[in-house]
């Protein structure tokens, strides 16, 4: 899934976002969405995979 895809969701009102073997939730700042926390699962527990920025 690309980033703009996740963006998206999230300003559509999305709490999560299940792809692949990843989770991302959303960063907030100032109650205004700046971008994203993605996880990866592992059979040993969750790691987190990438933080990505969003352009305004």
């Amino acid at each position: 899934m690309r980033i703009n895809e996740i963006k998206q969701q999230f300003q559509n009102g999305a709490t999560r976002i299940v792809f692949d073997d990843k989770v991302a939730f959303p960063t907030y700042e100032d109650k205004k969405l700046i971008g994203a926390d993605i996880y990866r699962q592992k059979p040993n527990g969750v790691e987190m995979w990438k933080r990505v920025t969003f352009r305004c």
